[in-house]
């Protein structure tokens, strides 16, 4: 409710996933079941249409077999997250997991799976920038851009990096700019103040 509806707040939820598939999610000890997962994204986004969701992802947890980890993959094609954070399951000391489960399935099969998640998520996460492109977004201006002196690095409403020329000498850092967005990467919106 805030996020949807207080202007000085972020258009913007982390919404950690973890796996796709139920049994995964209860061996992980996590409290929501797949469905109550997609029906909190419903909830959110029918609030707040102009969200944007990330996530965090775990591929490879204990006896993650082919068909849970699709699981996860098909999750993501339905949710369509902006970005997110995907890394291999890791057997930590003194941890449920480490204490509970065997760490059983292969470096390989997890390097795999989250190279091939990475990919997917690289798609999903250009579409939507690329989305944005003809789109004028209000930008909170963060500072220089990395590349150049000559441009200014901030943030949309959505909390996804912009970057555009220093042509509006009024700008400074914590400075509120229109942005024309003209291009788009994977991570990064470009474009013109409008």
């Amino acid at each position: 409710e805030v996020v949807a509806g207080h202007p000085r707040v972020c258009k913007h939820i982390h919404l950690p996933l973890q796996a796709g598939n139920d049994r995964i999610l209860q061996l992980m000890d996590r409290t929501y079941t797949k469905a109550e997962y997609l029906a909190l994204v419903d909830q959110v986004r029918a609030r707040c249409p102009e969200i944007v969701l990330t996530t965090d992802i775990i591929a490879g947890f204990c006896s993650e077999t082919d068909a849970e980890y699709a699981d996860t993959e098909d999750l993501m094609r339905q949710v369509e997250y902006h970005s997110a954070y995907i890394f291999k399951y890791s057997e930590r000391k003194n941890t449920i997991a480490a204490r509970k489960y065997a760490d059983d399935v292969p470096d390989a099969v997890k390097a795999a799976r989250v190279t091939k998640l990475v990919e997917f998520q690289r798609g999903i996460s250009l579409k939507k920038n690329r989305e944005m492109i003809g789109k004028t977004v209000e930008v909170l201006v963060e500072g220089e851009g990395k590349r150049s002196s000559d441009q200014w690095m901030g943030r949309t409403d959505g909390n996804i990096v912009t970057v555009f020329p220093k042509t509006d000498v009024g700008l400074k850092p914590c400075s509120l700019a229109s942005v024309r967005i003209t291009d788009a990467t994977v991570t990064t919106l470009y474009g013109h103040s409008a």
